[in-house]
């Protein structure tokens, strides 16, 4: 059994499937500064970053094999 970051490595989608990906992204750094913002500049900054780091297009540069829906899947957790 490989190690769930070598995935990318060796050419494999790291997420299942669309759950899996959103399960993920909900924990990322970017998600929990969304959560943890105490004013409305903070959550304004926090989630325009957290939209600039779950974009389909930066995430397929970094996950190709992926397919859309499931890069989606990070964008739709975010705006949900």
């Amino acid at each position: 059994v490989l190690a769930p970051w070598l995935w990318p490595l060796l050419g494999w989608c790291p997420f299942r499937d669309e759950a899996a990906a959103a399960e993920r992204c909900a924990s990322r750094r970017e998600m929990e500064q969304v959560r943890a913002a105490v004013d409305c500049t903070a959550l304004r900054r926090s989630f325009h970053e957290a939209q600039r780091q779950f974009h389909p297009d930066l995430l397929r540069t970094k996950h190709p094999t992926c397919s859309s829906k499931v890069l989606g899947a990070c964008s739709v957790a975010l705006n949900a």
